[in-house]
């Protein structure tokens, strides 16, 4: 049997980069696989960096150095959400929480809405997370 090409890139990716980077190339092959309608492919993308956060210690940031956190929250809880799995929910609490969190480092308010506002992912953290809340 020929593997695709994203097999073989996930073959790759988990095997041969040691970085947090790996991360992020794990959440945008699942986001192409999510524009392509393909749930399945979408979570198998996220094996990987599912197991890293779960299996990290309490303490520990696993998402450390990754270099779109929010991304990379954003694209789990969306494929998750998806897939119906009862973790989208804390993925969700996770990026906004982190966001809001960065947010109240910003003193100027307007460029505080901004930060929040203009930032298509932040964006979209924020608009979903009242709906989740009344869900």
């Amino acid at each position: 049997m020929v593997q695709s090409r994203d097999d073989c890139f996930l073959q790759n990716l988990h095997g041969k980069i040691a970085s947090p980077f790996q991360l992020d190339a794990a959440a945008g092959l699942a986001r192409v696989a999510l524009a392509r309608g393909d749930t399945g492919a979408a979570m198998h993308a996220l094996n990987l960096l599912l197991a890293t956060v779960a299996n990290a210690a309490t303490e520990d940031n696993p998402l450390e150095g990754v270099e779109f956190p929010r991304e990379v929250e954003w694209t789990c809880h969306r494929v998750l959400l998806r897939a119906g799995d009862p973790r989208a929910g804390d993925w969700l609490s996770r990026a906004h929480e982190a966001l809001q969190a960065r947010a109240a480092t910003i003193t100027d308010a307007a460029l505080r809405e901004g930060f929040l506002r203009d930032i298509p992912v932040h964006a979209q953290i924020v608009a979903a997370r009242p709906a989740a809340s009344s869900a």
